[in-house]
């Protein structure tokens, strides 16, 4: 009996290890799915309903949609399964479902229906929706809710609803979701990726196409009809309407599907209001829908937005064209569709076409202004001998032409600015007395290279010479008691002679020493620079004042005097090259350390001077403080072209403001 109750339980536990495998091994196929699925398509709603599907039916559930977030808490059911259509409406239109969302959006990880209810931010939301409408709806339709983010950006949310016997989602079943709903993710974002390029590869054929149409010709009227009547290719809208100004008002020149306009062309389509305040505020560009006019009591123009919505337009895009020479008029877009100009991409294309539209206007109106004949015809005579080349020398020419401009143009060359240069010590060490008395006598001569250490002059204290004899002839009358008391056999006298003569020892070489400590030595290697040092000798000195001064020249500072017009293009840490009248024939090598903020006017009329200062080495000593020369410093390279024209350019900018 005992035997076969064993032989049951491990029949059992053999059973459940099998159905724990074969729902282990399900899961693994589902993900392998998912992940086939997934990468198998570059559409948004495709990956929508695949993840969808696959989640469905992993957990169990027949009832199930993605949502698509909007941004600012907005979603858009984009798959549903086990759904009708009135169910998936009402599923878009359930702000309880919403607003779970939006808590799975802000804490980034699943919640059941319960655990949404337990949190203080969806608790605070049903009361505010009771206390507004006691009857609202506050529960939501779904009873999971899954995060589909990649790095934090909320791309979707997968909703899924109750098990039919009402029993909770188990962990491990949340755990599969998740990474169901990391792999959807990855697909869902490159799927949106995919989608924006498309539609961004769209809109650049389309401008390239408009580019074409309204730069292929000089007709300012050719040019206005093309522009609005293309402008469908980049976003959809009913009307477009552009507008010149006209000595300060803007008069319509051009509207899509009409074959003409004239004065009364503003009124009829309920613009003259509007064109009137454009033309007053110059606005830059803005979009607009009835709703946010009506509701935004902030919004700039809103009586004449008012006034314009109140025929049958509900959006409106106007955009400017303008260049650095002022405003040219403005392009208007309209549609019957609140959410017509939304997205950015749109209106940034449509920025650029206003550029390009700008150009092309002006230059039609330019064209219209030209005397013809006489401007063109050498244009004309010069055109008439190319079309008179050959194939091949036209190629040569145009190689040629070509080699020239890259050279010319494009490729920048070595660059250097210069000015006068004087040489300086790099640095001035002073030499102190650290005594109070005269300078006794100088060991060095000016220019003369000195140690760390070695002794350039000798100083002597006032009063030490006359102490000093004073100590000696004490000490000398103290040896003479000493012999005479030994002589008179006098052994205390003679102990006091001696006790005498020692202390005078003892203070005589104290003097000595503190005779010693009036030499004064060089702090450092270098070079003596004061150029009267032995004029000085017999001069009384106070503690601290300056007895010479020692630089090291390996190193020198260099000063050099660069006009304003090349100032700017100077920066520190450039290399410099100088020469000096007495070594012509050599380049000493060093850097930019420093560019002076404030110039001086040497000449009246005449630009100002900024000293730029560097260092400069001195190999074998040959360059001395105060030589003067020339010195040029690399600058940035730039190109010919640029070397050329900079002063014309920068005579035109002074003289004209624009």
């Amino acid at each position: 009996m005992t035997e076969t109750s064993e032989l049951n339980r491990l029949r059992a536990e053999v059973d459940r290890a099998y159905s724990q495998l074969a729902e282990i091994t399900s899961r693994l196929l589902a993900m392998n799915e998912a992940g086939d699925l997934l990468v198998s398509t570059h559409d948004q709603k495709a990956v929508a309903a695949a993840l969808l599907e696959v989640s469905a039916r992993t957990v169990g559930v027949h009832e199930g949609a993605v949502l698509l977030s909007r941004g600012e808490g907005s979603f858009t059911v984009i798959a549903a399964v086990g759904l009708d259509e009135e169910q998936q409406e009402a599923l878009g239109d359930s702000l309880a479902d919403f607003a779970i969302c939006q808590l799975v959006e802000e804490e980034q990880h699943a919640f059941s229906r319960e655990e949404a209810a337990a949190e203080e931010a969806f608790r605070d939301w049903v009361a505010e929706r009771l206390e507004a409408d006691p009857e609202a709806a506050v529960e939501p339709t779904m009873a999971l809710f899954v995060p589909v983010a990649i790095e934090g950006q909320m791309l979707a949310v997968l909703a899924l609803a109750g098990r039919a016997d009402g029993a909770p989602y188990k962990e491990e079943e949340r755990t599969l979701l998740d990474h169901l709903a990391e792999q959807a993710a990855l697909a869902l974002d490159r799927a949106m990726l995919f989608a924006q390029n498309a539609d961004r590869l769209q809109d650049l054929s389309a401008l390239l196409r408009i580019s074409r149409e309204v730069t292929s010709t000089l007709d300012l009227d050719r040019v206005l009809f093309s522009a609005v009547n293309t402008t469908a290719a980049i976003v959809e809208r009913e009307r477009a309407v552009l507008a010149l100004d006209d000595g300060g008002k803007l008069v319509i020149r051009a509207v899509s599907d009409f074959p003409r306009v004239d004065g009364g062309t503003a009124d009829r389509l309920g613009l003259t209001r509007l064109l009137a305040w454009l033309a007053l505020r110059k606005p830059e560009a803005f979009a607009v829908n009835a709703t946010e006019a009506d509701e935004d009591p902030e919004i700039e123009g809103r009586e004449v937005l008012l006034d314009y919505f109140t025929h049958e337009m509900r959006a409106l895009l106007v955009t400017p064209l303008k260049d650095d020479q002022g405003l040219v008029g403005y392009l208007l877009l309209e549609s019957f569709s609140e959410g017509s100009f939304t997205q950015s991409a749109d209106r940034d294309t449509l920025t650029v076409l206003a550029g390009q539209l700008t150009v092309a206007i002006r230059n039609a109106q330019l064209y219209r202004q030209l005397p013809m004949v006489g401007a063109l015809a050498p244009l004309a005579e010069r055109r008439r001998r190319w079309k008179l080349l050959s194939q091949a020398q036209r190629r040569r020419y145009i190689a040629i032409a070509a080699v020239l401009l890259i050279a010319v143009a494009l490729i920048p060359w070595p660059r250097a600015v210069a000015g006068d240069s004087r040489l300086l010590p790099a640095v001035e060490v002073p030499v102190r007395s650290l005594v109070a008395g005269f300078l006794r006598s100088v060991e060095v001569r000016p220019g003369q290279r000195v140690e760390a250490g070695q002794l350039l002059a000798r100083m002597e204290q006032a009063g030490v010479g006359a102490r000093l004899a004073g100590l000696r002839a004490e000490a000398a009358m103290a040896r003479e008691q000493s012999v005479r008391a030994e002589k008179e056999r006098d052994a205390v006298g003679r102990r006091l002679a001696d006790l005498r003569r020692q202390e005078t020892l003892a203070r005589l070489a104290a003097a000595k020493q503190e005779d010693r400590g009036t030499d004064v030595v060089a702090p450092v290697d270098g070079f003596v620079l004061t150029p009267t040092l032995a004029d000085r000798e017999g001069a009384f000195l106070e503690p601290g004042d300056v007895v010479c001064e020692v630089s090291p020249l390996d190193t020198l500072r260099v000063e050099v005097a660069i006009d304003e017009t090349e100032i700017g293009d100077v920066r520190p840490g450039e290399r410099l090259r100088v020469k000096v009248l007495g070594y012509p024939d050599r380049q000493f090598q060093g850097r930019v350390s420093e560019v002076s903020w404030q110039g001086e006017i040497e000449h009246k009329g005449r630009p100002a001077v900024f000293l730029v200062r560097g260092w400069v080495e001195n190999p074998g000593g040959l360059l001395k403080s105060g030589m003067t020369g020339r010195a040029r410093i690399e600058v940035s390279p730039t190109t010919l072209l640029w070397r050329w024209t900079k002063g014309f350019y920068r005579v035109l900018r002074l003289a004209f403001w624009f």
